[in-house]
């Protein structure tokens, strides 16, 4: 099984770099709400009880809230980011997943992948549609359904 442990050190350079990757910030999301906070400061002056309340929250997400990165996703491999010691990954063959999916939990949601030797590996997560369409991607048709919709744990 080539599916292994390994120090985020060694993982190659250029996939560091140019991999997709899920992140625990959605940058694009926050750089919308400032956008609209400023125009609504600008253009609705009488908005400004909501207005800078936004501004200032979405500022405060950008700037001081810690990010990382939780999946990032190579041509034949993928990375996952969940282990105490943040100087490990878990690097996933998608030859070797034989199924995977998304489970609800109270704090957190999860992303499972169940691996061709039995083992299962998670990761957690904060939205299901990017990380959906990135598995279907790489690993299409490997989608276990669950029948009974969300699951609270």
């Amino acid at each position: 099984m080539k599916s292994q442990y390994i120090k985020i050190r060694n993982v190659p350079e250029e996939v560091r770099r140019n991999a997709a990757s899920i992140r625990v910030k959605p940058w694009w999301l926050l750089f919308v709400f400032l956008a609209i906070g400023i125009a609504l400061l600008i253009w609705k002056p009488y908005m400004f009880g909501i207005a800078l309340p936004m501004v200032i929250l979405t500022v405060f997400a950008i700037t001081v809230m810690p990010d990382r990165i939780l999946v990032q996703f190579a041509s034949e491999y993928m990375l996952m980011y969940n282990h105490s010691d943040r100087t490990e990954c878990t690097m996933i063959y998608y030859d070797e997943i034989v199924s995977w999916h998304y489970e609800y939990h109270r704090s957190c949601d999860q992303l499972v992948v169940e691996l061709v030797n039995g083992n299962s590996e998670s990761v957690e997560m904060f939205s299901r549609i990017r990380i959906r369409n990135m598995m279907n991607l790489y690993a299409p048709g490997k989608e276990m359904k669950r029948s009974s919709g969300r699951r609270k744990a």
